[in-house]
């Protein structure tokens, strides 16, 4: 009759019970996913036990020891579980192993040990409500056999009876290597849920072997050799689709893949092809679940005219099921793994790095995601990964592949930024000229003092009736309409991510240009009040914007020339950040003027322009001979205090937190450069104008090469790039299928060139 023995508690509330049930396993072989924190052996946790079900598991306990004390019984699962712990015990050590090996035909059907897990949904919102938790998890049941066990534990004395029966007997030993962990996991619910331990996955003896005892797994593979079960036991697969050498890359050693992957000379290539052609149900490939670098190392390690380059390339370029290629996988993972396999597409061409004939061979393909099944190939899905930008990220975009990609890509829109400049530029000078055309011919003004509307001349003739008016008229209605289609099109694309301040500004232009358009039609002079001001603040708006968006001339040789209006933004910011700190000092001594200065001839008379006033005396305009030269010597005290106040200490403040900012934005450079390229190549990517028109103008893939080089000892400076560049070439191909230096790569008639940081960087790599 089968015995059983139940647990159905966690592995705290365990360990807590003196009965020694438990089934808590011990660490493995693979390397952690660095998601939880390793505990010390003093960090125990503090809080008693917990009541009900850990409660009642202990009192069962109890009572079953007694029980069978009184009785005289001999509970051998219970007795096996100690052995195969470590129990010192002799008496028991002995019964057990008599058991073994009486019952080597029933001791895996006969006992049983379960162990639970839970899994859960990947969290989406977060709905608090008993049953919606209820159903986000599923309770697991794994059930384990005693040669299972004696595995994972690594009882020596166990294990050595266990493999002198297999080699005795080829039937136990089919029986062993066969045996699988009892689960109710489904294959659907691999598709659902997530943190699904790789117990629930059905292993085999072999597969703990793996993850628990390299030792062990050395032995079982030495025994299905002599019964020639070998060939089966390495194509043998869990539930989700790994065979051996595949389920070993997740391991932090190379001991057990190295101890797989052992063979003659003939038989090492179909090996190594066996783990490169594996990919899970998901899709994923041994890359994709290297856990170390020294891993990776193993993996991407060839020879020259290697015979399974072709299976490794697709390995290397694997996708799985969601589209995300080796990449992109470590960098939502592991930024350490991420780098270290970059580094794997760096190469020289034997020369020292000071020679004059050093070059660098840096290949960008792992970056792009290929087409692979169903889907096509992604220039930007891996970049993607790299948003939002924390601290760590932003180190990952200095790595020569990277920062070279990022440079190819962002000037293969050469055109596109181009052709955003002359279309704002044409733009800003149709607004510019509508505005300046209708103000020009309108018969009133506002007057300043009064507030209200003062005839100056009287003119019969419309607006529309000159011809030139009519060419501003629809130069500016049809580019507003473009502009208009251009942000619903974002609207809908982009949806809540469409929201920012530089989308609202274009929004208020439309809305202003169309505005205008329609008053002109109407022409009542009326509204010529308030609407010379919106024509303005359109006009000035339209001007700004064409500044803004030179910030993206940050290719070829003019590297450094966004930046600038990069620097115009950050100062900027810092500056109304200032001044709202000190906004309550510069109105204070507005209102102390106000009160010592009163009158209608006082620059302070005006409410209004009080606080403007005081603002233009902060930068230099006192006038103090003709305010307050002639007053009695209290008031110019007041004055003495805010020129010391205001002018010297925080203007002065003020300049020097601007040039610190500058200073380190310059120092920053690089930095800054990519930062603002990766968020504009991520926003034109979604773009909805990028993706229909210039997609096929800005394929790398396409126009360019995979791999390319640079020649440092061609470093050259210009007046726009805070630092030296280097231009970037082609590879290609000699006669005998030796890479070379090709052509310069060109995006509209501009080469690329990279900071010669990148080779600075790739050599301190290289020498690792």
């Amino acid at each position: 009759m089968e015995k059983e023995t139940s647990l159905t508690i966690t592995d705290h509330e365990a360990s807590q019970i003196p009965s020694g049930f438990a089934i808590t396993l011990p660490p493995s072989q693979q390397a952690p996913e660095k998601n939880v924190f390793q505990n010390k052996f003093w960090q125990g946790r503090p809080s008693p036990p917990r009541k009900g079900v850990a409660a009642l598991m202990q009192a069962a306990g109890v009572f079953r020891d007694i029980a069978i004390k009184m009785a005289g019984a001999d509970d051998i699962a219970k007795h096996i579980v100690d052995v195969l712990k470590g129990d010192k015990d002799e008496a028991k050590k002995t019964k057990v192993l008599q058991y073994f090996k009486d019952n080597w035909n029933t001791i895996n059907k006969d006992i049983k040990y379960h162990r639970p897990e839970k899994i859960s949904l990947p969290l989406t919102t977060p709905d608090k409500s008993a049953a919606t938790h209820q159903a986000n998890f599923k309770s697991l049941n794994i059930t384990f056999s005693p040669v299972h066990l004696a595995v994972i534990y690594d009882c020596k004395d166990v294990l050595a009876e266990i493999f002198k029966h297999m080699e005795e007997d080829p039937e136990f030993c089919k029986q062993v290597l066969n045996l699988k962990l009892g689960t109710n996991l489904i294959l659907e619910d691999l598709e659902v849920y997530t943190n699904i331990p790789d117990e629930a996955c059905a292993l085999s003896t072999v597969f703990l072997c793996v993850k628990y005892n390299a030792d062990a797994l050395g032995e079982i593979l030495e025994i299905s050799k002599k019964h020639k079960m070998f060939d089966d036991v390495m194509g043998a697969k869990e539930m989700r689709g790994m065979n051996l050498l595949h389920f070993s890359t997740m391991n932090k050693s190379l001991d057990c893949i190295q101890t797989l992957s052992a063979c003659p000379e003939e038989e090492r290539n179909i090996r190594r092809s066996l783990l490169y052609k594996s990919r899970t149900r998901a899709g994923e490939s041994p890359l994709h679940s290297a856990r170390t670098n020294e891993m990776i190392d193993f993996l991407l390690k060839s020879e020259e005219k290697d015979p399974c380059t072709k299976e490794m390339g697709e390995m290397i370029y694997s996708r799985d099921n969601d589209g995300n290629n080796v990449l992109s996988n470590y960098i939502s993972r592991d930024l350490d793994l991420a780098e270290h396999f970059l580094d794997h597409h760096i190469s020289t061409n034997g020369y020292n790095s000071n020679s004059e004939k050093f070059m660098l061979c840096l290949d960008v393909s792992p970056i792009i995601a290929q087409e692979s099944g169903k889907f096509s190939v992604d220039e930007s899905s891996v970049i993607g990964c790299l948003e939002p930008l924390t601290k760590n990220k932003r180190n990952v975009l200095l790595h020569p592949v990277i920062n070279t990609f990022i440079m190819l890509k962002y000037n293969s829109y050469a055109a596109f930024f181009f052709a955003i400049l002359l279309f704002k530029m044409v733009y800003a000078v149709s607004v510019s000229g509508l505005a300046l055309t209708a103000m020009n011919r309108r018969v009133s003004e506002c007057s300043g003092d009064e507030g209200n509307q003062t005839s100056l001349e009287v003119k019969h003739d419309s607006f529309l009736s000159d011809p030139l008016s009519w060419v501003w008229f629809i130069l500016a209605g049809v580019m507003t309409a473009i502009v208009l289609v251009k942000e619903v099109a974002e609207m809908i694309n982009l949806r809540a991510k469409w929201i920012s301040l530089h989308n609202f500004a274009q929004l208020f232009i439309i809305v202003s240009v169309f505005t205008n358009l329609a008053l002109l039609i109407l022409g009542d002079d009326s509204w010529y009040c308030w609407m010379k001001y919106l024509a303005a603040w359109t006009v000035f708006a339209a001007w700004m914007d064409i500044t803004l968006a030179l910030r993206s001339l940050m290719f070829g040789k003019w590297s450094s020339l966004g930046l600038y209006i990069l620097m115009l933004k950050e100062v900027a910011k810092k500056v109304f950040m200032f001044f709202g700190i000190y906004f309550t000092s510069i109105l204070g001594f507005a209102f102390v003027f106000m009160l010592l200065l009163p009158g209608e001839d006082s620059p302070f008379g005006v409410e209004e322009k009080a606080f403007v006033k005081v603002v233009a005396m902060m930068i230099g305009e006192v006038e103090y001979g003709e305010t307050f030269a002639d007053k009695i010597i209290a008031i110019n005290l007041v004055f003495l205090l805010f020129v010391f106040i205001i002018p010297i200490i925080i203007n002065n403040l003020l300049i020097g937190l601007t040039v610190s900012n500058v200073t380190e934005l310059i120092l920053n450079a690089n930095m800054k450069s990519l930062e603002s390229k990766i968020r504009a190549i991520a926003q034109f990517e979604k773009s909805f104008v990028m993706t229909k028109i210039f997609k096929n103008f800005s394929s790398i893939s396409k126009n360019s090469s995979q791999e390319v080089c640079i020649q440092p000892s061609l470093r050259k400076k210009s007046i726009l790039s805070e630092c030296d560049l280097t231009v970037v070439h082609k590879v290609d191909r000699d006669d005998d299928d030796q890479r070379k230096m090709g052509e310069r790569i060109e995006f509209l008639y501009l080469d690329t060139y990279v900071p010669i940081s990148v080779f600075e960087e790739s050599v301190r790599r290289l020498k690792g």
